[in-house]
């Protein structure tokens, strides 16, 4: 056992929600060489785009594409289990070259999911009915629970959808998920949910809860935090996670 005090610095595992074009992939390749993405979403052209401070370090992001190809088939979710099958024997074993893992994004995470689970049944095609979509959703909670053990900085990116009540206003936001009722188990996953939003003209972080959306920081990061700082930057102020230290520690000791 130690001490509150005692417990150092960890890795966060980091869930940032958000509308479409709120700034999800450019926050989270910011973290540039030390990442490598899973890239569901084929939405990371935004990070050759904009001309910014963070443009050479997005480039140097490690990629790994896991769009469907082929209609008929069903692949992508299996090669997502078997890349992070091997990255836990990776990390146990201290040969992983990177510090953070990136998901983009559990919208269609979890309909490759679902497609595998109708391509397993021999329905691939066919509307998933209520076991289809417990199979696939016990499959991406197996997923997370094997990010959340991993000694990495660890980013899920999520879409999200307004919630409006009869006479159209909004009373919430919720993850933009193929099906309904699917249990809203994910941000229990992470020591941080974060919301992207524009406020003023300017791309910033919600960290708190709204009558909107339940965010939460476990390590205190101000609400409406600017994007501007980069992921690495915002994980060294308020977390006391510095990427580039421990990516040098490492580096000591493999030498």
């Amino acid at each position: 056992m130690a001490k509150l005090s005692e417990l150092g610095a960890r890795p966060p595992k980091i869930m940032v929600m958000g509308d479409f074009g709120t700034g999800k992939t450019a926050l989270a390749l910011t973290l540039g060489r030390h990442a490598k993405v899973f890239d569901f979403d084929d939405g990371l052209r935004t990070g050759l785009s904009l001309k910014d401070k963070f443009l050479e370090s997005r480039k140097n992001v490690e990629v790994v594409s896991l769009l469907e190809s082929d209609p008929k088939e069903a692949t992508a979710f299996m090669k997502f289990q078997s890349y992070i099958g091997g990255i836990v024997s990776e990390c146990r074993a201290g040969t992983f070259g990177y510090r953070a893992v990136v998901v983009d994004g559990y919208t269609n995470l979890l309909d490759a999911a679902v497609r595998n689970t109708l391509k397993i049944h021999g329905k691939l095609g066919r509307s998933p009915e209520i076991q289809q979509w417990g199979a696939a959703f016990i499959d991406v909670d197996n997923v997370l629970f094997a990010l959340k053990t991993l000694p990495l900085v660890v980013v899920l990116l999520c879409h999200t959808r307004r919630v409006f009540d009869s006479d159209g206003g909004v009373v919430g936001v919720e993850l933009a998920t193929p099906g309904k009722n699917l249990p809203q188990k994910v941000p229990s996953f992470f020591d941080e949910v974060w919301r992207l939003d524009v406020s003023a003209g300017k791309y910033v972080i919600q960290t708190q809860a709204s009558f909107e959306c339940k965010c939460r920081s476990r390590s205190c990061v101000p609400d409406k935090t600017s994007v501007d700082l980069g992921l690495p930057e915002i994980m060294r102020q308020w977390m006391g996670y510095d990427i580039d230290k421990e990516v040098k520690k490492e580096e000591v000791k493999m030498k």
